[in-house]
């Protein structure tokens, strides 16, 4: 997913796992990243004229690295694509700082982490994996 300066653009074919019932649209195992997303996501920005690009997306523990190299790929992309800043919006990548050191490879210029909300406000369902201190180390290392 795309989102920078108030307009989105959504991976049509995304998919969200069942116990995520805060999120609209249908439920299942998601697919696997599409390989041609990163030079989309590029394009669309670049047709965009967008000055500053997030790149964010649900939570994938279904893929081994957590989905890491998919934000490497989409911040090369963009980068190569357009003069645009680009800002990560992370999920917590199963707790790897090896996944956080790739994305964080492609340099964007701003790393964020997503955590949906504060542990004592989730069930155990959507509870995030309370990792920011294990990625914070990861940029202070």
């Amino acid at each position: 997913m795309l989102l920078a300066e108030d307009r989105d653009v959504p991976d049509p074919g995304q998919r969200v796992y069942p116990c995520l019932r805060i999120l609209c649209g249908p439920t299942g195992r998601p697919s696997p990243p599409d390989p041609e997303e990163p030079q989309r996501v590029a394009e669309a920005a670049r047709r965009l004229a967008l000055r500053h690009v997030v790149i964010t997306s649900v939570t994938r523990d279904d893929l081994p690295d957590g989905g890491a190299e998919h934000f490497h790929q989409c911040v090369l992309a963009v980068r190569q694509t357009t003069e645009a800043t680009v800002e990560v919006l992370t999920p917590d990548f199963g707790n790897s700082p090896l996944a956080v050191e790739r994305v964080v490879a492609a340099g964007p210029q701003i790393v964020n982490h997503n955590t949906e909300t504060v542990p004592d406000s989730t069930d155990a369902c959507a509870a995030p994996k309370r990792i920011i201190d294990e990625l914070s180390a990861c940029f202070l290392a």
